[in-house]
């Protein structure tokens, strides 16, 4: 049930926004705007609608000064389709960094890319050792979601920090 309608990914990919990849002076206008901070504002556990991702990724170069927009933006990505991975993995490091708060969310099991794991344990690294002990127990389970929990950036995170 929360799997995506392949007749819908595949008409995301057909659409005008998708095909229109490197339009960077796209502005929202007012009422996007407000659509799209609505968006953001949601809880991560909630789905996103076909026509929230269509909007996130039509003005994804505008939401990249929103760090909170990023989460948002990722779930919108088709990390099957190599272009979309490349094009995500690059408007990444475009993007304004996110707080510690949001890097747990980065490594839930609705995340199986490696780059977006590697960046919320980037993220993770800034943060102070008091600050990592609220988010312990989330990042410890955090672990089963690796492809090679042994071997993961998570888990050597955590090592080292544990030293």
């Amino acid at each position: 049930m929360n799997r995506d309608n392949p007749v819908e990914l595949k008409n995301r990919k057909l659409s005008p926004e998708k095909r229109s990849w490197f339009d960077r002076n796209l502005k929202p206008n007012s009422e996007e705007l407000f659509i799209l901070e609505e968006i953001i504002a949601q809880p991560p556990t909630l789905q996103l609608k076909d026509d929230s991702k269509n909007l996130l990724w039509k003005y994804r170069y505008f939401l990249t000064k929103y760090k909170k927009s990023l989460t948002k933006f990722l779930k919108c990505v088709d990390w099957n389709d190599k272009n979309e991975e490349k094009h995500a993995q690059e408007l990444i490091n475009e993007w304004t960094r996110i707080e510690t708060e949001d890097a747990p969310e980065l490594l839930s099991e609705a995340f199986s890319s490696e780059i977006v794991r590697k960046y919320a344990v980037k993220c993770l690294r800034r943060a102070s050792d008091d600050e990592l002990l609220d988010y312990l127990l989330q990042l410890v389970q955090a672990i089963r979601y690796e492809r090679n929990p042994l071997e993961a950036d998570l888990t050597q995170f955590l090592i080292e920090r544990g030293r």
